[in-house]
């Protein structure tokens, strides 16, 4: 029997840290009002799949990827990619994702290296399984 798949909630998110842990590796760390809903959840597992203008497009966030969808070509379609959440501290609001980075190569790993604080970003999720 299959699932209902749920309607899936766009959110936002700040980012106000940047650590490199290695030299491949950065943990962002993100704010904002939309983090709200990663207290309460019953998930060991978070994640989160957050959304990129592929290269070269004429639009950058805020975005309505179902708009974008509607009215440009497939190549110009935000790009999703999954990502776990390293960790929610609730006391600050604060959410961390770890990003590997292989320098000019991807989708996520260079918006990574080169991001800095009051950049914001489009996600949907959290969602989980265990």
């Amino acid at each position: 029997m299959e699932r209902p798949q749920r309607k899936r909630v766009l959110r936002r998110a700040t980012v106000v840290s940047s650590e490199w842990l290695s030299p491949s590796m950065v943990r962002i760390g993100f704010t904002g009002e939309d983090l709200v809903v990663m207290a309460d959840l019953p998930y060991s597992d978070h994640y989160i799949k957050m959304l990129f203008p592929p290269a070269g497009a004429s639009y950058a966030w805020p975005f309505d990827p179902e708009q974008v969808k509607a009215e440009r070509a497939p190549e110009q379609w935000p790009i999703t990619r999954t990502y776990t959440v390293r960790a929610y501290d609730a006391a600050s609001g604060t959410m961390f994702v770890d990003f590997v980075v292989h320098g000019d190569e991807g989708v996520a790993g260079p918006w990574a290296r080169r991001v800095k604080p009051g950049a914001e970003i489009g996600f949907y999720g959290p969602g989980g399984g265990f």
